[in-house]
């Protein structure tokens, strides 16, 4: 990542190689996908155990974002937590974020919440605290109680209305005066091939299934507004380009990807209706069309503050 790692890790158009019949398959194609392929879908919120690489996984994320963004906070709070403030991280995963932060701004107090217990427990600084909960029961502080609440790449963890739920929650706790910052990605990669462009196909279809918005990274800044306590919204994107053609950025970004699609692989080759094998082959044709055809994804930031 160009980074040093954090010590606290428990703190012209292509051919596919095979069948079109491969990339057709989707077409008008609706499926119920098992419950165990759901818990994939639905992300950390519905699961009971978290294996060690995706822990890995969402530590890679962690990293490449900073890359990309150089920072970990766009919100305009570094005087507030040199001086001192409350930070809540939802859905803090290994920890990664606060530990850092928790480093760099020592006078400031870091909540971690997730409903699986991956972050530190022991090994970490001592301005964190972490505590293990399930956010759809509604987080468990008191409002106006944080100068900074956190989230990053979790929204396609939640359907519609309970989306609505969680981010009415985000504001709650916020303090006045507050910022409210989210992190995310966006489904629609840019200049992505026929094997590229098949597999996120089936991805949102099968996202729809579970009533889960696969453009709802466009529409955030909307559910902010909704909550109507909010104000100063401010968006801005990155478009990390995927594979050797972007250089370091690009490998990390593919390994990233490499890591997610593999958690990804059985509803996909349920949906698909194919083998293993063949989506491995359309899998290698992604990674090929990644450098053909300069394959980026938007990264973005939006935050705003409290009325």
């Amino acid at each position: 990542m160009g980074n040093t790692a954090s010590k606290y890790k428990k703190c012209t158009k292509p051919k596919l190689k095979r069948s079109a019949s491969v990339t057709l398959k989707i077409t008008n194609r609706q499926r119920t996908i098992s419950s165990a392929s759901n818990s994939t879908l639905m992300g950390r919120e519905n699961i009971e155990t978290v294996a060690e690489d995706e822990v890995d996984r969402l530590q890679l994320q962690h990293y490449l974002t900073r890359y990309v963004w150089t920072k970990n906070f766009l919100s305009p709070l570094n005087e507030i937590l040199q001086s001192g403030a409350n930070v809540l991280d939802v859905k803090c995963g290994p920890g990664t974020w606060i530990c850092e932060m928790a480093t760099e701004y020592p006078k400031s107090k870091f909540t971690g919440i997730d409903i699986i217990p991956i972050f530190p427990k022991e090994i970490k600084p001592s301005n964190t605290k972490f505590l293990e909960w399930k956010i759809l029961d509604g987080l468990p502080f008191q409002s106006e109680t944080f100068d900074f609440v956190y989230q990053s790449f979790d929204i396609f963890g939640f359907t519609r209305e309970q989306l609505s739920k969680v981010i009415g929650e985000l504001v709650r706790v916020t303090k006045h005066e507050g910022y409210i910052e989210l992190v995310e990605s966006d489904m629609n990669f840019i200049n992505g091939g026929i094997a590229t462009l098949t597999v996120l196909a089936a991805y949102q279809q099968l996202l729809e299934n579970e009533n889960i918005d696969p453009k709802i990274s466009t529409k955030l800044a909307q559910y902010l507004k909704d909550t109507k306590s909010i104000t100063d919204i401010t968006y801005q994107e990155i478009s990390i380009p995927i594979g050797s053609w972007g250089g370091r950025m690009g490998d990390l970004a593919k390994e990233e990807i490499n890591k997610e699609w593999k958690n990804l692989r059985k509803p996909l080759t349920n949906f698909l209706d194919i083998t293993n094998e063949e989506f491995s082959i359309l899998y290698s044709e992604m990674e090929r069309e990644f450098d053909e055809q300069k394959t980026s994804i938007p990264s973005f930031r939006i935050y705003a503050k409290k009325i």
